[in-house]
Parts: C-alpha cells; structure tokens; sequence
C-alpha cells in the first residue's frame, strides 16, 4: 500500500498511543470508535503546533456525523460526564462518515491523492480546470507544506522529512487548510481569524487529559447548544444549518468565494488550492494561487462563531481575539475586566454543569502565533481550575476581582519597582534623589527588564490567587480585606526584585551604598503611598519576626 493509495476511512493509516502506552495504527472510524471509550492517549506523529488544528477537524467531523444522522447523545455518565461512553462500533461510524459524503462511491474525498482532479481528494477541492497547469509551485515534504515558518528557516527546518507516512500529510494538510495565514499574493488565511496576519486561538475548558475526553466533552457542548435562538450558541442567524459542511467537495477556480450563508456553522474550510500526486520518487503536493480568499468574511475579522475563539469589541466592530495568553489578556477573556472594550467568551470555555463535573478542571489556551510572512511560535497556557472555586465564584465578583488584582500588580511593577530602580541608577549622576533621567540608556533598559521579571513571576502566580480573591468579594468581604494577601505578596515581589537589581545593576563603587539608601528610602515611601494599610500590616509582622528571633 502506496501513501497516495490510503483511503482514510478503510486502511489504518494513523498512529495512535493509548493509556497503557502501546501504539496502535487505526482508521478514521476506527479512531472515533476508540475516542468514545477514551482509550486514546495520544497521536505521536502529530507536532505540537498540529494537535489543536488536528484536535477541531475531530470536532467537526464528529459534529457533523452525529447532527446529520440526527443521533441523540446519551445522558452523561456521572463519573466520567465528558464522554460519550462507546455509543458507536467503527462500521457506524464508517456509514456516518461515508454520510457527509454520498455522491463519491470510491470515497475520493478521503483519499490522500486522486487521478481524476475533478474530484475532490482530502481537503483538496476539485479543480475545475481538470488539468493542473496552473499549479506551479511544488513541495516534496509534508513539513514544507505545512504553514510552520521560522526565521530564515533557523529555528525549526523545513523539507527534512526522510521517513514519510500518510498520517504526516493529513496532518500538514489539516494544519494549512484549517490554519493558515496570509503568506503573499495568492496566498490567503483562513476566515477564523482577525485578518490575512491573524491567529487562530483555542480556548476551552477540559475535563479530560485524554484525547477521547476533551473531543467528548466539545462535541457535547457544541451539539447541546445548537439551538439558534440561544445566545450562546455558533448556530446563529448568519448561517444555514443545512448549509456546505466539508468545503473541500466544493470545485475552486481560485477566483470565487463562498459566503457565510452558504455554510453550516461548523465548516471544515480549505485556504488553499493544493493537490497531491503520485510520483515515482514518491508523493508531491502541487499548489496553485489564488485571486481571493475561499470564504468571503473578511468584514467578519474572525468574528464567525467559531466555538473556540474568544472575540472582543471596542463598541464599533466585534473581531476575534488574537493576542498572546499573558494574564491580563486570560482574564479579560475570561471575567471581561477591561473597561475599555467587550469580550465574549468561546462557547467552549463556558462552564457547563451537566459536563464539567470533574473533580478537577482546566482552562486550556493555545495558538501558533502569526507575523506578516512568517509564524511566531507555539503558545500555550493552562490553568487549573478547581469545580469548588469555580462555582462558589459569582460573574460579577470574578470581574471585579480580577480588575483590582491587575491595577495592583502594575501599580507595583510601574508606580513602585520601576521608579525606585531608577532612583538607585539616576542617584549616581545627581545629588537630588528626586531626579530621574529616564531617557539615559541604562535607566530606561534596565528598569523595564527587571520589571517584566516580576511581571513573568505575577503571570505564573495570577489565577492560583484569582478564585480565592473572587470568593472573598462573593461573602461580602471588602476590596480592601480581599485583597490583603494578594497586595502583601505584591509588595513582597517588590522588595524581592529590587534586593536583586540592586546587587546586579550597573553602579560604580564610591555611589552604591549611598544609591542604595536613596532608593531604598524612596522604595518604602512609594509602597506606603500605594499600598498604605498593607504595607503598614506587613512591616509590622515583620517587626514581630524580628523581635521573636
């Protein structure tokens, strides 16, 4: 069996590990079968930047399997409330699958290479032509294909695959179609992302660390909030719910677009016009440019429904959201503190009682970040997230508690850390303490390094803090008690990475101890003026330690 002779809905094409560690080779409906028990650990030859694109093409597919053939989901099993618990043997989920596509009795649609280009091959619409004279750029590599551009081609080479199996297409393939960007004339992105240059994020609650679980628990959740008229729901007015599902049956010239009331809310869309072909050095994928985007939803700024991008409006145009995962941007995403503009969650980050049951929850964030012409690196977040806390944790009081958390942290990092630290550089250059010459070189590098170390220590301590800050504010506790420990952790991170800078930064030997004494003087005033109360409790405990030692 040739790579370009796999059909992935018979031979077992994918590798699979599951929870027992073993590796297994399954088929396409043969892994849906499994993923319903759970009993799949993990896909080995999917690369990290693949495994959320690869992750919501499942999604879809299942998505759209069990609406169309109009299956019930079972009630939720109590101890394991995500999965679907085995519902389907691999020959129904062969007959579901073959389903999206009728009308191809050799099932072209699934096979990774087809002679006739006039058929459509797995996610490689027809080519209306049916010749592929326009087709002039080549790639011999899944890796080439693929959208992972590093600078200059240093950090993680293209074209270096030797040993190339099917599953290393299909997962370049899914990458590129589902998730590419804009990379030059001919060359669009995808339509759930703000703009040619924008990131596709997934933002979701997991109940499971196995695969089978968190495709479980999304398909569920999207499945159960199909109802157009819930407000909540990617089955909005916009789309048609009998609209084009699998848009790589549809033939492409390259100089058409699909609207968005074509579709069904759950595409599976295709970027890019790429075949791939048998040669006798092995499989080749060809591509032909484009004169537009395959969807026309560039109004739309990524704001399209998809169930796992969050979006944010400034009051005027609603877009999808597409920044990095810091926990300023995490909590706006997740509590809307930010005055300025609207955010509305993903449908799979809400919390859902019948679902999220688990002892033990996580909120999960990933992207491939995008750049004009070039990717800027995987990113990806989790965050624990304890039922109890989440629960006992009302909306308002989680918003709020995240606001003033944030006003605290850059309090101390910009009004308290920064100025004192420029006080210790400037004190060498003046006998006034008071005087800062923040354009000298040093004072303006050196003080910003030292504060984003803190920041990375507040970003890796935020959301541990978060819930029980939330549920202080939820009994009734004042602002000021509420956020006592947090301030005084805070003020304890000031000192800490002032101690630091001090020992490090550059000052010459005759000013560093009187330096240090103006900016240390200057570093309690500051606190004091910021924090009052809190600094005052925690210079008295530490009054309290010293005397009992």
């Amino acid at each position: 069996m040739t790579v370009s002779s796999v059909n992935l809905l018979v031979d077992p094409w994918l590798s699979v590990t599951t929870p027992t560690g073993e590796t297994e080779c399954l088929s396409l409906p043969e892994l849906f079968s499994a993923m319903e028990k759970n009993t799949v650990a993990g896909f080995p030859a999917a690369r990290a930047h693949q495994a959320d694109p690869w992750h919501a093409f499942l999604v879809h597919l299942g998505v759209h399997c069990l609406e169309q053939e109009r299956q019930s989901l079972p009630a939720p099993c109590p101890a394991q409330p995500w999965t679907l618990v085995g519902q389907h043997s691999p020959a129904q989920w062969l007959d579901m699958l073959r389903g999206l596509t009728p009308n191809f009795e050799d099932d072209e649609p699934w096979q990774l290479a087809v002679d006739d280009v006039s058929k459509p091959a797995f996610l490689q619409p027809p080519v209306p032509e049916k010749k592929l004279d326009g087709f002039k750029r080549v790639e011999n590599t899944p890796d080439e294909l693929d959208i992972l551009v590093s600078s200059k081609n240093f950090d993680i080479k293209s074209g270096t695959m030797k040993q190339i199996s099917a599953e290393d297409w299909v997962f370049a393939l899914v990458s590129l179609q589902t998730n590419g960007s804009y990379m030059g004339r001919g060359n669009f992105g995808i339509s759930r992302a703000n703009g040619g240059f924008g990131t596709r994020c997934f933002v979701s609650l997991r109940t499971s660390s196995l695969p089978g679980g968190a495709w479980a628990r999304d398909c569920r959740v999207i499945l159960e909030n199909a109802d157009p008229d819930n407000d909540k729901s990617v089955y909005g007015q916009i789309y048609e719910v009998d609209g084009k599902r699998l848009l790589w049956l549809e033939p492409w010239d390259g100089s058409s677009s699909l609207r968005l009331e074509q579709l069904h809310p759950m595409y599976v869309e295709v970027c890019r016009r790429v075949r791939l072909r048998e040669t006798p050095s092995g499989i080749e994928a060809l591509l032909a440019p484009s004169k537009c985007a395959r969807i026309d939803a560039k109004d739309k700024c990524g704001d399209v429904g998809d169930p796992w991008i969050p979006t944010e409006s400034d009051g005027k145009k609603r877009k999808a959201f597409g920044s990095k995962f810091s926990y300023k941007n995490v909590s706006k995403i997740l509590c809307g503190c930010d005055d300025s503009k609207q955010f509305k969650r993903s449908l799979l980050l809400d919390f859902c009682v019948k679902t999220d049951c688990a002892e033990n929850l996580k909120i999960r964030c990933a992207a491939l970040m995008k750049g004009q012409g070039k990717t800027e690196g995987y990113v990806e977040r989790v965050i624990p997230v304890r039922v109890r806390d989440r629960c006992r944790c009302g909306e308002e009081s989680l918003r709020q508690a995240a606001r003033c958390m944030i006003e605290s942290a850059e309090t101390a990092e910009r009004k308290v850390l920064k100025i004192a630290l420029a006080v210790f550089l400037s004190a060498r250059r003046s006998s006034d303490a008071g005087t800062i010459d923040w354009g000298a070189a040093d004072v303006k590098n050196w003080t910003q390094l030292i504060v984003d170390r803190m920041d990375s220590k507040v970003n890796d301590i935020f959301f541990e803090n978060l819930w029980d800050v939330g549920y202080q504010i939820e009994c009734g506790a004042s602002l000021e008690m509420a956020l006592c420990e947090w301030n005084e952790t805070l003020i304890a991170l000031v000192r800490e990475h002032f101690a630091a800078a001090v020992e490090a930064l550059p000052c010459g030997a005759a000013c560093s101890l009187r330096s240090k004494a103006l900016a240390e003087l200057k570093l309690e005033a500051l606190i004091k003026s910021a924090f009052g109360s809190f600094a005052e409790r925690q210079a008295a405990l530490k009054g309290e330690s010293s005397d009992e030692q």
